[in-house]
């Protein structure tokens, strides 16, 4: 039996999200079509981005999947995940890294170079910026 879950976000920007992903080490899967996440049996969802199995060392894929308000939800089929994966903390972990990729690319535009991230402690952190 599959248990496919879904996750909102607000994370809006494929790019940022690629490089967010491959930042935490992932291999994301982009295709010009939708591709399936795999779940369990022949069980799947469509998605833009997929993080296959194979690369997760687990059972099932997690699949990032564009919605009508242009933000992208995570997807997977936690019923064949085997590795203790946690959706809660997957999706907490892509956000604060596509939050830090997008800060940074929003400001190299703006002129500004990254100096340093400051840990402030409870798991949050500052970026430090200086006009370049």
């Amino acid at each position: 039996m599959s248990s496919f879950r879904q996750q909102t976000t607000e994370m809006n920007d494929q790019q940022c999200l690629e490089d967010a992903l491959k930042q935490l080490g992932h291999k994301p899967s982009v295709a010009a079509d939708k591709q399936k996440v795999r779940g369990h049996y022949n069980e799947s969802r469509k998605a833009e981005i997929v993080l296959k199995k194979e690369d997760l060392n687990e059972g099932g894929d997690v699949g990032f999947e564009k919605g009508k308000d242009g933000n992208f939800s995570i997807v997977t089929d936690t019923y064949v995940m085997k590795n203790g994966f946690n959706l809660a903390n997957f999706t907490k972990q892509v956000k604060l890294k596509y939050a830090e990729v997008k800060i940074r690319r929003q400001a190299s535009k703006a002129g500004l170079t990254f100096v340093r991230k400051v840990d402030t402690g409870n798991g949050a952190y500052k970026m430090q910026f200086v006009k370049a």
